[in-house]
């Protein structure tokens, strides 16, 4: 309530954690408003940034969707730990959202979890995330968080991993090149 924004002395400060840590594969969370400079940074470190297809669906161009990548240092992810579910997302959007979402995914809207979870497989994003619940293919009663709400988040937990939706996320895994062994050569 009381902080400003300042100048944050971003190069400096990777070089420091990179001279005691070594080079680690950061992610950038450059959701929201993100401005120039910080593009710059990014870019300057060369960290690779969020794609989050949740958020993609508002036109054909939307720089979210996987056509529209223009390299590969993109993490994809259906959604976030802050975001609904993707069954809730898809429950919840309006009309025109939903339909640019089948179109896109050439779907009809029955299973939205697994149609971004093959999209963001498919993308060439460097990796490809998705949160438990949409593996699940739970609703919008399983979403982890609600940023600003004080009460009621981070409860969701997973109890297993049915064998059913371990053979499909593994199926995709493979089909789509993302297996450990399959990265190594």
């Amino acid at each position: 309530r009381q902080g400003e924004w300042g100048h944050v002395p971003g190069e400096q400060l990777f070089a420091a954690v990179k001279k005691d840590l070594g080079n680690l594969p950061f992610l950038a969370e450059d959701l929201g408003v993100i401005t120039p400079d910080v593009d710059k940074l990014r870019e300057d470190l060369g960290l690779m940034g969020m794609k989050v297809l949740q958020f993609a669906f508002d036109t054909y161009t939307h720089q979210y969707l996987p056509h529209n990548y223009e390299h590969t240092k993109w993490a994809c992810y259906t959604g976030t730990h802050d975001n609904d579910t993707t069954i809730g997302w898809y429950n919840n959007s309006p009309d025109d959202v939903k339909h640019r979402y089948r179109v896109y995914a050439g779907r009809d809207g029955s299973e939205p979890h697994w149609d971004l979870i093959r999209l963001a497989w498919a993308s060439n994003a460097q990796w490809a995330i998705t949160p438990m619940q949409d593996v699940l293919g739970l609703d919008e009663t399983a979403r982890m968080n609600i940023p600003g709400r004080s009460a009621g988040s981070w409860r969701w937990r997973a109890h297993e991993l049915p064998q059913h939706a371990a053979d499909r996320l593994r199926g995709l895994t493979e089909c789509y090149g993302r297996l450990p062994s399959q990265n190594e050569t």
